[in-house]
């Protein structure tokens, strides 16, 4: 365990707090890394703690920021811009939170403001300010949301595969274990990409996300809020962005992990259970201590292995590994099916299918997967989820019928829905 030791002395060479936001200028000719950072600290939540089954499990709101910027540390950023808010139980730490911004960012030129996007104007003027080198901006409007792998190669392979995708292609890298489960994704076919990559349809994103520059700044030409707040993109307090149905892109693993877990959307295995904060306030100082990894040897170990049980499928001389016990952690999801895990996977071979077959029961030993299974085949004497199951099942066979544009979802007559 280590600790952080905050000084009076702010790094302010490494540091600048602008009262008016002015464009960088940039001469760059590759593309530099950029993330954009607003949130309100605040333990006050939109929903109950049933919602995520933290009845008698709850973190502090500044040990969860602290980790999470402790995490993000790790992307190497050449920019960023945080806008941050703290409501009266928290304002006493402002200079804490940033000065250990300084300390973790050494190598980003950061720009601290002290208050969250919050009006259609404010997100108009930072848009406008982003460094003209930026291609993909890193959108952070959760404080919870951690970077998780040890490294950043594959983020970095991630998001330079997005900037060459439509101009209109976001990155769907949070809440992994919803979305690559999610309805409608398919595998995205290109062998020239070294890891795997899913997609789907949406017409908007989220807290977290990867956003092309461009189409973040197309997001505010226009004001569509009539003077209304938009605290983030999927705004709970009034207007969202919408655009018209874009391409989201998954990655093949999981780089956002939700301190909180997903408990929400059922899935309570140990790989994608509640996270502690790896940074605590305590006594007046930061402490540290790294996520410990690992499932065989503790039903309560906190990552999943660096590196889960793979098989190799060919694909034009090519190989590509896949994580299938990354993809399996899924199936304690209310979306789990084994024909989606076959379909996400795609084995070409024999031998593919008895792999994945003989990881699936190997699973059995474990309670969580046991129910998922019994849910999955058994759906039907689960009089429970049977409603949920048909209704998911049958809106893919529909979405599948009909690729269109949402205002035409509105105009579909709803018996056509439940057609075979």
């Amino acid at each position: 365990m280590t600790f952080w030791q905050i000084s009076n002395d702010r790094a302010t060479n490494k540091k600048v707090d602008y009262t008016s936001l002015v464009t960088p200028e940039s001469n760059e000719e590759c593309m530099a890394s950029f993330m954009l950072m607003s949130g309100y600290l605040t333990s006050s939540s939109l929903t109950s703690p049933q919602f995520y089954n933290l009845e008698n499990f709850s973190h502090s709101k500044l040990d969860q920021l602290l980790s999470t910027l402790c995490s993000l540390k790790g992307l190497d950023l050449d920019y960023a811009d945080f806008y941050l808010d703290y409501d009266s139980d928290y304002i006493k730490f402002k200079n804490l939170i940033e000065e250990f911004i300084a300390i973790n960012f050494k190598a980003t030129k950061i720009r601290i403001f002290p208050f969250r996007l919050q009006y259609f104007k404010q997100w108009q003027i930072a848009a406008n300010s982003i460094p003209n080198a930026v291609k993909v901006i890193l959108l952070m409007n959760n404080l919870d949301h951690v970077f998780i792998p040890s490294e950043d190669k594959n983020f970095i392979e991630f998001m330079n595969f997005l900037e060459g995708r439509e101009d209109d292609a976001i990155g769907g890298i949070m809440h992994w274990q919803e979305f690559i489960t999610a309805i409608g994704v398919r595998k995205f076919k290109d062998s020239n990409i070294l890891n795997p990559v899913f997609y789907n349809e949406t017409y908007y994103t989220h807290g977290t996300t990867l956003i092309k520059t461009n189409f973040f700044k197309s997001w505010w030409e226009q004001d569509f809020t009539n003077g209304q707040r938009i605290v983030r993109p999927d705004n709970p307090f009034g207007p969202w962005v919408n655009f018209n149905w874009s391409r989201r892109y998954i990655p093949s693993r999981e780089f956002f992990r939700h301190l909180d877990g997903y408990g929400h959307v059922g899935i309570s295995a140990p790989h994608a259970n509640i996270l502690r904060p790896c940074c605590q306030f305590i006594n007046g100082e930061i402490l540290h201590s790294d996520w410990s990894s690992g499932f065989e040897g503790s039903q309560f170990a906190e990552l999943p292995y660096g590196k889960p049980p793979t098989f190799n499928l060919h694909e034009k001389s090519s190989i590509s590994y896949f994580q299938t016990k990354d993809y399996l952690i899924n199936s304690n999801s209310y979306h789990f099916s084994f024909f989606r895990t076959m379909q996400l996977i795609e084995p070409k071979k024999l031998k593919d299918y008895c792999a994945l077959i003989l990881i699936l029961i190997s699973f059995l030993k474990y309670a969580y997967m046991r129910e998922a299974f019994k849910r999955n085949f058994f759906s039907y004497k689960h009089y429970k989820y049977r409603f949920y199951y048909q209704l998911v099942t049958r809106y893919n066979k529909f979405q599948i019928r009909n690729p269109t544009h949402r205002k035409k979802i509105n105009g579909f007559k709803f018996l056509k829905f439940f057609k075979k």
